[in-house]
Formats: C-alpha cells, sequence, structure tokens
C-alpha cells in the first residue's frame, strides 16, 4: 500500500470540494482544507480514514507518479449543468429553464439522468461535478475530425442529387407537362432550372464546408489547450490539480455550448441556402417566360417586313407563331404555380400565395 502523503490529500480533496460544489463554492484552496479539517479536530489522516477512502480521494506518496483526478457521475450536478447548457442555447426559443423541468424532460423522454448523460450528455461535453477517483492521464494528444455527413456541403449535395427528390419532382412535372402539350424540347427548362440551381448553390456550401472547418479547428485548439493543462499538471507532481480540474470542466462546458450554437448556425445556413435556390430557380422560369414572349415577337415582325410572303399567308405565319407562344406560356404558368405551391410548402416562404 502507498504511503499517505498528507499535501497529496489535501490537493486532491480540495479538488473533489470544488467539483461538487461543496457549501457553494468552486475555489476551495489546500489551506481551507486544512482549516475545516482542524476545526473538526481531525488530522489530514485521520479524516482519510474516517471518510477521504469511502469517496475514493487519492492519497500518493512522494515517489509515485501523480494521478489526475476526475469526477464520477452525480445526477444534480448534471441536471443543473444540462439546464445551464439549454439556457445558454436558447434551447426552444427558452432562457429560462430549470433543473426540475429538465429533469422532467428526462422523465417524459423515458431516460434518467445517467443514462441521458450515457447517450447525449457526453458527446455534448456536459460534465457533472462528482466525487472525485484517481485515473491515469493519456500521454495521446487528442485529435479532432469532421466526418462528411456534418458538413452542409454534403446535406446540400444530397438535396440537390439528381435523384433527390426535389430534382427528380421538377423533371418528372416538366417532362409529363411538356408531354402533354406536345413539347418534345420543353424538358430542357427543367433542366436548365436544375443547373441553375446547383450552380447558384456550389459557392454557398462551399463557404458552410469551411466553417465547419473552422469548427473543428477550433475544438482542436480547445482539446490542445486541455491536454498541454494535464501535462503540466503532471510536472508540477499535482500541486495545480485544483485550477486544472475547474479550468478542465469549464473547457468541455463551452466546447458542447459552442457546439450547439455552431449546429444552430449551421442550419440557419441550409436554410437561407435553400431559399436562395429555390428562388433562383423562380427566376429562371420568370426568365425563359420574357424570352419567349419577345422570340415570338421577332418572329412575328420578320414575317411582316419580309416582302414576299402573300398577306394570307402572313395571317396564317403568324397565327401559327400566336399558338405556339400561348401554348408555351402556359406550360411555364403552370410550372410556375407547381414552383410557388412548393415553396410555399417547404416553409421556407410561407406568405407566398
Amino acid at each position: 500500500m502507498a504511503a499517505f502523503d498528507t499535501q497529496d490529500y489535501l490537493v486532491n480533496k480540495a479538488a473533489q470540494l470544488n467539483k461538487t460544489g461543496q457549501d457553494g463554492k468552486n475555489n476551495w484552496t489546500v489551506a481551507d482544507v486544512k482549516k475545516a479539517f482542524n476545526k473538526s479536530g481531525l488530522s489530514a489522516q485521520e479524516h482519510y480514514d474516517q471518510y477521504g477512502k469511502k469517496e475514493g480521494i487519492a492519497t500518493t506518496s512522494k515517489t509515485s507518479s501523480p494521478s489526475m483526478v476526475t469526477p464520477v457521475f452525480d445526477a444534480d450536478a448534471y441536471l443543473k449543468n444540462k439546464t445551464e447548457q439549454l439556457n445558454v442555447t436558447n434551447y426552444q426559443g427558452r432562457t429560462d429553464w430549470t433543473s426540475g423541468q429538465t429533469a422532467q424532460a428526462f422523465s417524459d423522454a423515458g431516460l434518467t439522468a445517467q443514462e441521458h448523460y450515457d447517450r447525449y450528455g457526453a458527446d455534448e461535453g456536459i460534465l457533472p461535478y462528482a466525487e472525485a477517483q484517481p485515473v491515469s492521464v493519456s500521454s495521446s494528444a487528442p485529435q479532432s475530425t469532421v466526418s462528411p455527413n456534418q458538413t452542409s456541403q454534403y446535406q446540400l449535395e444530397q438535396m440537390l442529387a439528381s435523384d433527390s427528390p426535389l430534382m427528380q419532382r421538377a423533371a418528372t412535372q416538366g417532362q409529363q407537362q411538356a408531354n402533354q402539350r406536345g413539347l418534345l424540347n420543353s424538358s430542357m427548362a427543367a433542366e436548365a432550372s436544375q443547373g441553375a440551381m446547383i450552380d447558384r448553390a456550389t459557392p454557398l456550401a462551399q463557404q458552410d464546408a469551411q466553417t465547419y472547418f473552422q469548427n473543428s479547428q477550433a475544438n482542436t485548439d480547445r482539446q490542445q489547450q486541455a491536454f498541454m493543462s494535464n501535462l503540466q499538471y503532471q510536472q508540477n507532481l499535482g500541486l495545480n490539480e485544483q485550477q486544472f480540474g475547474f479550468d478542465t470542466q469549464k473547457l468541455a462546458q463551452q466546447y458542447g455550448y459552442d457546439s450547439a450554437l455552431s449546429e444552430q448556425s449551421a442550419n440557419q445556413a441550409l436554410d437561407n441556402l435553400y431559399a436562395t435556390s429555390t428562388a433562383n430557380a423562380w427566376g429562371v422560369y420568370a426568365n425563359n417566360v420574357t424570352d419567349l414572349v419577345g422570340q415570338s415577337a421577332s418572329a412575328i415582325n420578320q414575317i411582316q417586313m419580309n416582302p414576299d410572303i402573300t398577306e394570307d399567308n402572313k395571317a396564317s405565319m403568324i397565327e401559327q407563331i400566336l399558338e405556339m407562344r400561348d401554348t408555351d406560356l402556359e406550360f411555364q404558368q403552370d410550372l410556375y404555380g407547381s414552383l410557388s405551391s412548393y415553396m410555399t410548402n417547404t416553409g421556407v416562404f410561407p406568405s407566398i400565395a
């Protein structure tokens, strides 16, 4: 059994008090702990024998390697930290969440606080203050990567892929309505619209991907800072463990808050991108209508100015041009109407009739 080291025990006990928020404080010092022991009429050894051993607080000899003191799960502390995260991130548009409401939300979802932490909280960086137990410190630097499905570029590619419901719907409607009117080349308008959507969406997707990359880099920097703090702790033989433990938890909580805020920003960027792409497609169809009217007017003018065509033939040719123009305009108007309904259904432009 390792020899009892009074200084190490005082340091570890101070860290445990800070992590549990004892007496509403998180700035306990070794001197404060020693004073509390003296007030209770106990030496550090006696306190360890009566309480510390059951609490899992480590004592190390002067020749032993220092060990980190990390929290075990505490339901009340987790509820408090999760509630703070909900308010900071304005979850569901609210900033007045209470621990009781958070606990009720867990219960409604069929989860205990421990189960919620295991399933979600750990990934969000929400850590509970808890009793201390010694664990070894890893010597490997943390790494951070962004998987493809975490980027809006990937999501945009899925939305605008040739086999996506959006693109299939545009092509199918164009082809069906063109066939009904005998317009063999009307599918070109649908293809042009699809191409315009993709062309205008690409720069925004690249910008969004860059945002995710920068966020990933920032997360890696935070993890590296925590890792370097670990190394400094080992070099100082645990003398700075109290402050380090506090800083590590704050960094982890801040990481969780930043991740949630980044997710909200990414969702907003996707909504804006979706709206821009759809509006651009709407503009393409409007340009098509303008082109049809202009082309028919030009053709009529050329017929009327041609001295080699008889008046009867001119009237017949102009009538054919007008019929073709009206048919194409009807097709464009139907397609425009479908786009308007589609945009309304997405919720991006809910005010469009």
